[in-house]
C-alpha cells in the first residue's frame, strides 16, 4: 500500500498491485503536504499546509485517532517519524526544525539555524540520536536528539535549495540533492 497526500485536503490509501485507492481519508482544510507510516503500519500520519497534523488508522477505517496536532507558527512542510516511532521531526517555512511527541501532539524541541526560508527535508539517523534538516538556502544542519539537543553539525552549504537529505544506513553519511542537479 502507498499512501499520497493531495492538494484538495485529503489522505488516500493505494492498493499498488491495482493502482486503486481503497480509502480516502478528508478532514484538512488544505493541501497535505507529507504523510508517513507508523513502524507497526497501522496508522498514517498527515501534515498540511492548514497547520495541522493527523493521525489515520489504516486498519480499521477510522478517519482520525485522537486529537490533531496543530503548529500554529507555519504550515507542515515535511515530516519524518523516528525510529521508534514515538517522535516526529518536521521542518517549516520559518526555517525551524520541531520534535513533536506522537502521544502528546506537544512540541518537545524547536530548533533554529536555518536561515528564514524553509526546511524542505528532514531525516532521521537510523539510530535515532540524531536529525538532519536541508533548506531552501542550500545548507544542512545536524541536531543531536538524545543529549544536548545542541546542533553538532553545520550549517554546511551544500549547493542550491535543498529538497532532501537522507543518511545512509549506518549513518556514517549525509546525501543531499538540490537544484544545482547535484547529490
Amino acid at each position: 500500500q502507498v499512501a499520497s497526500g493531495s492538494c484538495d485536503g485529503s489522505v488516500r490509501l493505494w492498493d499498488i498491485e491495482t493502482g486503486k485507492v481503497m480509502k480516502k481519508w478528508t478532514g484538512h482544510t488544505k493541501w497535505v503536504q507529507s504523510v508517513c507510516w507508523s513502524r507497526d503500519g497501522k496508522r498514517v500520519v498527515s501534515g498540511s499546509e492548514d497547520q495541522t497534523f493527523r493521525m489515520w488508522d489504516v486498519e480499521n477505517g477510522n478517519n482520525n485517532v485522537g486529537e490533531e496536532w496543530e503548529d500554529k507558527d507555519f504550515g507542515v512542510e515535511i515530516m519524518a517519524l523516528s525510529p521508534d516511532g514515538k517522535t516526529i521531526a518536521n521542518g517549516s517555512m520559518d526555517g525551524a526544525v520541531k520534535l513533536w511527541n506522537i502521544d502528546t501532539g506537544k512540541v518537545i524541541k524547536h530548533w533554529t539555524g536555518h536561515t528564514i526560508l524553509g526546511v524542505e527535508s528532514v531525516c532521521w539517523s537510523p539510530d535515532g540520536g540524531r536529525v538532519v534538516g536541508g533548506c531552501q538556502d542550500g545548507t544542512f544542519v545536524v541536531w543531536d536528539v538524545t543529549e544536548s539537543g545542541e546542533s553538532i553539525l553545520g550549517p554546511i552549504m551544500a549547493g542550491n535549495i535543498l529538497h532532501v537529505v537522507c543518511y545512509s544506513p549506518d549513518g556514517e553519511m549525509i546525501a543531499t540533492g538540490g537544484d544545482d542537479l547535484k547529490i
